[in-house]
């Protein structure tokens, strides 16, 4: 019994989860590609390309990063209710690569 019951419970949070995606998203993307330039001291990102993408590459169950272990942060929000509808932390090798003593700054491109 304990079973059926985890089992429906799951099932219950996925119907749930995708209704939420079909609230808020498409199942199309857009891409963000950006620069990175700067040194040890300081960051600047330039966006120079944005794109639609015909599919959603991420989880269609979590739109909430809770965690926040990368050094740069993404926020959606509704503009209409203010309501906060996916948020994502990352990392990049720009990180590493501004702990070294290269100068003057170069950019750094993500793929």
């Amino acid at each position: 019994m304990k079973n059926i019951l985890s089992i429906l419970l799951m099932m219950f949070s996925w119907v749930n989860a995708q209704a939420a995606f079909d609230q808020w998203f498409t199942g199309e993307s857009m891409r963000i590609d950006f620069v990175l330039t700067g040194n040890f001291l300081e960051t600047h990102a330039y966006v120079y390309s944005l794109r639609k993408e015909k599919e959603w590459y991420g989880s269609k169950l979590h739109f909430d990063d809770p965690y926040v272990n990368g050094d740069y942060y993404i926020e959606i929000i509704d503009s209409a209710s203010q309501e906060c509808i996916f948020t994502k932390s990352f990392n990049t090798l720009y990180g590493e690569w501004q702990t070294t003593s290269v100068w003057p700054p170069e950019g750094f491109e993500t793929q």
